[in-house]
């Protein structure tokens, strides 16, 4: 009988494969971004004595949140801001979001936009935007209401994503 001595196979490290590594390097980045502006809008709750779950935003997907109050004001835009409208995010603090709004922008989504948010209850809607240069985009809008410690609306979080 003849026996074959058993090769010994040394360990090989994969092909590291930059767009991999970018793709996943860019997925930490964006999710310590989210963590960061969860820890403002904690801060802002904090101070505010607003009641809500902030963990839960780890479940959604979004490019940008802003947070206004009941007024419908602008109170604070994350960074994804700039990066989807082309506006500087201070430019944003104390405006309606209606600014994003324009020519293309049908009367029905407005008001149909106006009486969720009467509602007071949590809804999404696609609505017609436009970025600083006047182009156009879509945005997915969810809309989340944060609560007072009188258990009434207090804030609105809306999470935004263009949509293609």
């Amino acid at each position: 009988m003849i026996f074959k001595k058993k090769q010994e196979v040394g360990t090989i490290s994969p092909l590291l494969c930059w767009d991999v590594y970018a793709s996943e390097f860019r997925h930490l980045v964006e999710k310590f971004k989210k963590e960061e502006e969860i820890q403002t809008l904690r801060f802002f709750a904090k101070q505010k004595g607003w009641v809500f779950d902030w963990d839960r935003l780890h479940n959604y997907r979004y490019q940008t949140v802003l947070l206004t109050g009941v007024d419908n004001r602008i109170l604070w835009v994350g960074d994804g801001f700039h990066e989807m409208t082309g506006y500087p995010k201070m430019f944003a603090v104390g405006k309606s979001p209606q600014f994003l709004q324009g020519p293309g922008t049908t009367h029905e989504d407005k008001e149909a936009f106006k009486e969720k948010l009467r509602g007071g209850g949590e809804f999404t809607q696609r609505i017609l935007n436009y970025r600083r240069d006047q182009t156009e985009y879509v945005c997915e809008v969810t809309v989340l209401p944060v609560m007072g410690s009188d258990q009434r609306t207090a804030a609105f979080l809306a999470l935004e994503s263009e949509v293609f």
